[in-house]
């Protein structure tokens, strides 16, 4: 954070939700930048050699996500200035479109890429984060920190499943299933108690729960059972007319159901 940012000096912006200021798009703009251009060979070593594509990259962007025709493609030595030309008309949300697009189509070495896009969204205000190779909506760095650890843990296919299909249902700006997110989250939960004890694997949440009786705290064990009650409610949610599950409770329910994956690991 700047200086004048620190001290008062200059007001903080305002959350950028549903738009990009200029500084914003630019500064994206700079760390795209360098990962397409890492995509084309300039060095020549006579005067007949122009520069060439190293990958498919360009190519799948001008074809996949421009949706251009693909006869108009430019050469490695205009693409950059084509590029930037399309980069300047596109929307806020197209912006972050692009970005997830790049991601997804260069899944090695991209660490530093999402780093350095994270502390710019960061650094202008942007009520988005990149999260597990996706935009989603901002929450807190430790909440962040504690849903990355239950995901990058010793945990098993069924678990990973459920968890990013929590994540896609609550991350939605259409079509948005809130209440099925929090399902999601709580089966993620049930995958993860089936892989510590396989002979017990057919047991619901509700007994699996009882079982721990003795071997965790009971206030903890009670908070659980706290949120096993909460799937019967997100499973109503359509019928109940007095309260409809919403964003914040599905992100609520997933935060806690990884904080639990992640309490038990530990305590193996």
């Amino acid at each position: 954070m700047k200086f004048s940012d620190r001290s008062g000096y200059k007001p903080r912006k305002d959350l950028q939700e549903e738009s990009m200021d200029k500084e914003l798009m630019i500064s994206l703009w700079n760390c795209i930048h360098p990962i397409v251009e890492s995509c084309i060979d300039y060095i020549t070593f006579t005067s007949y050699e122009v520069p060439k594509y190293k990958n498919s990259i360009p190519y799948n962007l001008w074809t996949k996500f421009f949706k251009q025709m693909a006869d108009e493609f430019p050469s490695a030595e205009d693409f950059i200035p084509s590029l930037r030309s399309s980069y300047e008309r596109l929307t806020w949300n197209e912006v972050y479109d692009l970005i997830e697009f790049i991601i997804n189509e260069e899944p090695h070495n991209t660490d530093r890429f999402i780093s350095e896009l994270n502390r710019v969204l960061d650094d202008n205000n942007s009520a988005w984060r990149i999260s597990d190779r996706i935009i989603q909506p901002l929450t807190d760095k430790r909440l962040l920190e504690t849903v990355k650890k239950a995901k990058d843990g010793d945990n098993n296919s069924r678990v990973q499943h459920h968890l990013n299909k929590a994540e896609d249902l609550f991350s939605r700006k259409k079509n948005a299933h809130y209440d099925n997110a929090c399902l999601e989250s709580i089966k993620a939960l049930e995958a993860f108690l089936d892989t510590q004890d396989l002979k017990k694997r057919s047991q619901q949440l509700s007994d699996r729960i009882k079982s721990l009786k003795g071997r965790y705290n009971s206030l903890i064990l009670e908070a659980l059972n706290k949120i096993n009650a909460f799937r019967g409610d997100a499973a109503h949610a359509s019928s109940m007319k007095d309260y409809q599950v919403s964003k914040e409770d599905a992100i609520l329910i997933h935060v806690i159901c990884c904080a639990y994956i992640n309490y038990f690991n530990m305590k193996k």
